[in-house]
């Protein structure tokens, strides 16, 4: 009973405090997001009992999309919260006023045909919010867009304390053979996490449908660069110690706060696609890969190392866009197949930048993750409340990747999540669809 009285004083503190906020003013008001680092007034489910994950034996993805944002709606504690963005994939879907629900669930964008369909899966802790840009950019291409919301995600981080990777495998799995049915020509895109799952997937099955016409992977999760991860699967059974970090969860479209859980799962996932091993399957699929040099989040060298072996194996037609230092791909000389883009700036540049995991999919337009955007991550200076305000507030602060570099250079800087270098990337990304 207690725990209900509990989350009912979270939901009457969330109606007294949010009145007249909205999504995007809750990401710049400190006073509500110190209070909602305290109270965890938007860590928790709005129900006590845990969602199940849905059962996916005999929908169909516009089945999926229903039962999911049903779902979202039912547990989000902000699902309804008004959210003053207007952008193409809203436009596409006749939404005019949307709510955070309407922003984070998963969608489709059709075209009048079934010739072609791009599959989109996006990274731990994250919604199909973080592929609102690229799949205006697919759309724009011709392409049908699905979009799929992982098991644990859109709701609330506490949410994330009770799935299973397998789960996200599952659902991957239903999306991509689903979309096998409905088109002719299908594409995965994935980021992070996401892309993980498409490895997986394409690594785990001695044969692929033949309708599967290539594959984009941004910062796909191959291994993390934190070496101590691998011991959140032992962690998370210690009774008590539920969560890496705590913060305030005003990013409408990302959890903030990290389940100990959510960190074991995503290692789990790893280990089945990193490294290769004699069980492994490589496939002969055209693709497109993008990472950065100083992610801070997943170790590129694993993935430039999978990707040679994989080339080694089965040479396949590879486009690597590397943000960093092209004397570091010399391994990928040799091999016939392989195109190499390392972006450079074009226009007035920040050279303090450096690419961050959280900027890839972003264009700098994005009215929630852009360079002119009010939301700022702020998460590395949790640790110090100080700082971590002053990151939120302070004027003219650099953005960057959280490389040691960084933290030495400014005395206080947001995390990158916006990639300027983003009309390279849909350059890139249409030589790619076009050859």
């Amino acid at each position: 009973m207690s725990n209900v009285f509990k989350r009912l004083g979270i939901l009457l503190l969330f109606i007294s405090n949010n009145s007249f906020a909205n999504c995007l003013s809750q990401s710049t008001d400190v006073k509500l997001i110190n209070q909602a680092i305290a109270e965890g007034s938007y860590r928790f489910l709005v129900k006590s009992d845990v969602a199940k994950v849905l059962d996916l034996s005999d929908l169909t993805f516009n089945d999926y999309l229903t039962q999911t944002e049903q779902q979202i709606i039912a547990l989000n504690p902000r699902a309804n919260l008004p959210c003053p963005i207007n952008n193409y994939v809203l436009a596409q879907q006749n939404i005019s006023s949307p709510s955070i629900a309407d922003l984070v669930k998963p969608y489709q964008l059709t075209q009048p045909n079934s010739q072609k369909v791009v599959v989109l899966f996006h990274g731990l802790t994250d919604s199909p919010y973080s592929f609102h840009d690229l799949s205006a950019f697919y759309h724009q291409q011709g392409f049908n867009v699905r979009t799929v919301l992982l098991p644990g995600h859109g709701t609330a981080a506490e949410h994330l304390r009770y799935v299973d990777y397998k789960d996200w495998q599952s659902v991957a799995a239903f999306a991509i053979e689903q979309s096998f049915n409905d088109f002719e020509q299908v594409y995965l895109g994935g980021f992070s996490t996401g892309a993980g799952l498409i490895l997986d997937y394409m690594q785990s099955r001695k044969s692929l449908d033949k309708k599967l016409a290539g594959v984009m992977l941004f910062a796909p999760a191959t291994k993390a660069k934190n070496s101590m991860s691998w011991l959140a699967q032992y962690i998370d059974y210690i009774p008590f110690l539920n969560w890496l970090d705590k913060d305030a969860d005003v990013d409408f479209a990302k959890y903030e706060s990290f389940p100990i859980n959510a960190g074991a799962q995503v290692h789990l996932l790893m280990n089945e696609v990193y490294p290769l091993t004699k069980h492994h399957t490589t496939h002969a699929v055209p693709m497109f890969v993008a990472v950065p040099e100083l992610d801070m989040t997943i170790e590129t060298s694993a993935t430039l190392d999978l990707l040679k072996q994989w080339q080694q194996r089965t040479p396949s037609p590879l486009t690597l866009v590397y943000y960093g230092e092209r004397n570091n791909l010399a391994a990928f000389k040799a091999f016939d197949k392989v195109k190499l883009v390392t972006p450079q700036c074009q226009t007035k540049c920040d050279t303090q930048i450096q690419m961050a995991h959280t900027a890839l999919p972003n264009a700098a337009e994005n009215v929630h993750y852009g360079e002119k955007a009010g939301y700022r991550n702020c998460g590395h200076y949790l640790g110090d409340l100080a700082k971590y305000n002053e990151c939120k507030v302070v004027s003219g602060i650099h953005a960057s990747e959280i490389t040691p570099s960084a933290k030495e250079q400014h005395t206080s800087f947001k995390r990158l999540t916006y990639n300027p270098y983003y009309a390279q990337l849909t350059e890139e990304l249409a030589l790619f669809l076009n050859n």
